[in-house]
């Protein structure tokens, strides 16, 4: 990440006050799912996930697929909760 950027520390920081907004249940990640992540994070920039223990994938597993498919930033997985961060995209 750049200088100019927020950095994985105050993310963090910032992520102790969330609850999370979404739950990943025995269906995984659906499209649902994604677009529901997508919608929040264009709101929101940083969000709050929990992955349930009848997930087909732990949360590190969880993470790295959300993030991979809604070109996010990783910023922690920790037991069964995950946090994504992607900056809000500048109107013209």
């Amino acid at each position: 990440m750049e200088e100019n950027k927020i950095s994985i520390r105050e993310l963090r920081a910032k992520a102790q006050l969330l609850r999370p907004f979404l739950q990943i249940g025995k269906e995984g990640i659906s499209e649902a799912t994604v677009a529901s992540v997508d919608a929040y994070l264009k709101k929101n920039e940083l969000a709050k996930l929990s992955v349930l223990s009848s997930a087909p994938l732990s949360s590190k597993e969880a993470l790295n697929e959300l993030a991979r498919r809604l070109k996010a930033v990783p910023v922690q997985a920790i037991g069964r909760v995950l946090v994504l961060y992607r900056e809000k995209e500048k109107k013209k």
